[in-house]
């Protein structure tokens, strides 16, 4: 088993196998949301931050006619990562392959962070991320607030 393992690069210890970057393969949509989490987490203007799984559950309903009723965990349109800015600004990451699009509900929500005053991010990648949230220099906050 340990042969075949090494054979197809897997690892021995029985862990999932991390993806390995193929010439001219993109990165996937979920690599690039946990890069994006493990920065802004660390990230010294961001408060907090929390993935933000959508889905939509059949749950139990005595209420309800057939006995179960549709409960959608997040807004239609949702991003993938939400969170706080020290200064009090709504923070909201959609992170995108490099030919993933956005859609229109997806659009239209982070329309409506910016309008109301929040930071709304599409993230391709890390960089992305640090073009509209830099580092703050030593002279201090001021420059990226």
């Amino acid at each position: 088993m340990s042969r075949r393992r090494a054979q197809y690069a897997l690892p021995l210890d029985g862990s999932k196998p991390r993806a390995r970057a193929v010439p001219g393969d993109t990165r996937r949509e979920t690599d690039i949301q946990r890069d994006v989490l493990r920065l802004l987490q660390l990230h010294p203007v961001v408060a907090f931050v929390h993935r933000i799984n959508t889905r939509v559950l059949d749950v139990e309903d005595a209420k309800s006619r057939t006995g179960r009723r549709p409960l959608r965990t997040a807004p239609t349109g949702h991003p993938d990562i939400a969170g706080m800015l020290r200064d009090g600004r709504a923070l909201y990451v959609e992170c995108k392959s490099a030919r993933g699009a956005l859609s229109e509900a997806q659009e239209r929500f982070l329309a409506q962070v910016r309008a109301a005053g929040g930071v709304a991010i599409v993230a391709r990648s890390v960089d992305d991320v640090l073009a509209a949230l830099p580092m703050p220099s030593a002279s201090g906050w001021r420059d990226v607030l």
